[in-house]
């Protein structure tokens, strides 16, 4: 028992608490973004119509320019448990944890068991992390093959070493690169192959990784990864290819979708704030945004780091240098590597007080004198600059934006009385508590913030004409998964008089004074800055 107390422990516990804060409600909480929904209307067609090959959105003329693996993964949990938020969410919390485990197995290989634990609890708790564990996007499944090809390099290179994966772990590296591009699409390519070249450069062993062997890798990562682009090929012919080069190569150079409600307005220019990724982080990974940068400069000098390093900084510098719009989630990928940087940072920081005095210093400072203010003035400025959009979400937000907060300034006073252990462990607790009152607030407030989901079972229940979308851009992927039936999606005024001329036509409007422009209407149901009406 001691044997495997002292063993498993660690992993249990962040098992565990992976497992509640990923899959916790998930089953009753509706769907929370436009992406997600989007991604699950795709799956449900893959159910509906039996067609596992050709992914499509709404309408059957067009596709959806993205590798079928994540659809499915999303399509398989449906089939087992129903066409519900569970069934949608279940396998990719589970990835999320799997993503936990992988880094704690990859920080223990590079360093120590302690190291290893805190990488798996300071990723598990960076809010960006906790938000893509819990919302089924593509993401969280690359970031896990791209970390899982990473752990078996790393496990190849440390062949002196028994371990019962060594004698295939060479050959899984294409296995999960290609999971990874059949995911996400080409980019996964350039997200394992970047560092693996900047660190094989740096460490001096180009070399002896990249020989003839690879010929035999490559056979093995074509394999995996082409027979479904074939496919589809045969299926579709010159469009298929058109669509995918479009979408996923031209999108690196520039935008190929416009941002906002009103597509008529928002036109895709190229982006040229390459910097944008590194000042995101001071807010996508608090609680530890702070100890980012001090922690990946004092690593930098480290040679146990260099591989971490190369991990980090070749993927955000690979997106920051894309002109496509700098969106959040593409660098989850690099998350595992940052928390091990940062765990590697603050458990030499404890060993070593003196040499680390400065930048954990400039980590206080960051923690106290940055990033904390920035959250208390977003907020406050939300809110009063916004204030009709954003009532209805205070609910959720605020208690979990009041907790952090004083989570983190809690934790800055331990640091400032140099007990950095302490304000560790309390970062972390004070965490989960956060995102343990954010997850019930999410469930109970959401659905009228965001009333989508039970417009469209209103409908279901009793709409017999075609259902309207009029100026609801933003809605139509989440009625794409909630409605039993077609949509019409519209800004033009004319086309909703007509449709409200066949008995039983519903109206889902994001502007609450919509009804008021159709004669003879009436509201069903008005809810935040949403309106349902009908004829």
């Amino acid at each position: 028992m001691n044997f495997i107390n002292k063993k498993y422990l660690p992993m249990l516990l962040l098992a565990a608490l992976s497992l509640f804060l990923f899959i916790w409600k998930i089953g009753s909480t509706p769907i929370l973004d436009g992406d997600t929904a989007y991604g699950a209307a795709i799956a449900k067609n893959i159910i509906n119509s039996g067609d596992w090959m050709t992914l499509r959105f709404m309408n059957p003329l067009d596709l959806v320019p993205k590798p079928p693996l994540f659809y499915w993964i999303m399509a398989v949990g449906m089939k087992i448990f129903g066409i519900n938020e569970f069934g949608l969410s279940i396998f990719h919390s589970l990835i999320g944890v799997f993503t936990v485990l992988t880094t704690y197995l990859i920080a223990k290989e590079l360093y120590n068991e302690k190291i290893a634990l805190w990488s798996g609890l300071i990723l598990l708790t960076t809010a960006q992390f906790f938000y893509a564990g819990r919302s089924p996007l593509q993401d969280m499944p690359l970031t896990f093959f791209v970390a899982a090809a990473f752990y078996c390099f790393i496990l190849y290179e440390k062949k002196t070493i028994p371990h019962p994966l060594y004698p295939i772990a060479y050959f899984l590296i294409p296995i999960f690169t290609a999971l990874a591009l059949l995911i996400k699409g080409p980019v996964a390519l350039p997200l394992v192959l970047i560092p693996l070249f900047v660190y094989t450069i740096w460490n001096k062993s180009f070399f002896k990784h990249f020989n003839l062997r690879l010929i035999l890798l490559l056979l093995l990562f074509l394999a995996i990864a082409a027979p479904w682009f074939i496919a589809e090929y045969k299926i579709l012919g010159k469009p298929f290819a058109d669509i995918m080069i479009k979408t996923n190569l031209g999108r690196f150079f520039h935008p190929t979708d416009s941002i906002g409600n009103d597509p008529t307005v928002n036109t895709a220019r190229p982006q040229y704030d390459f910097y944008s990724y590194f000042l995101q982080l001071f807010i996508l990974f608090v609680p530890w945004a702070g100890f980012l940068y001090p922690a990946i400069f004092s690593q930098i000098k480290n040679k146990e780091s260099r591989f971490v390093i190369s991990w980090a900084l070749g993927i955000i510098i690979f997106f920051s240098l894309s002109l496509n719009y700098k969106i959040s989630r593409y660098i989850l990928p690099a998350y595992p590597a940052l928390a091990i940087i940062i765990a590697k940072f603050l458990s030499d920081a404890l060993e070593k007080a003196e040499e680390y005095k400065k930048p954990i210093a400039i980590a206080k400072w960051l923690t106290a004198g940055l990033i904390i203010p920035l959250l208390v003035i977003g907020t406050i400025y939300m809110i009063i600059s916004f204030p009709s959009q954003q009532a209805a979400y205070q609910p959720i937000v605020l208690p979990f934006i009041i907790i952090f907060t004083l989570g983190m300034i809690i934790s800055s006073i331990f640091m400032f009385r140099n007990q950095l252990k302490t304000a560790i462990i309390l970062s972390v607790i004070l965490s989960v508590v956060s995102y343990s009152v954010l997850i019930p607030c999410i469930d109970t407030y959401f659905p009228s913030a965001n009333p989508i989901k039970e417009f469209c079972q209103i409908i279901n229940k009793k709409s017999d004409g075609i259902p309207v979308l009029y100026k609801a851009d933003s809605s139509a992927h989440f009625a794409g998964f909630y409605l039993n039936q077609d949509f019409i999606q519209t800004r033009d005024k004319e086309t909703v008089v007509k449709a409200l001329k066949n008995h039983g036509t519903y109206i889902i409007s994001e502007d609450q004074e919509a009804q008021k422009e159709f004669k003879n209407s009436r509201i069903i149901s008005q809810k935040s800055n949403f309106v349902l009406f009908s004829n």
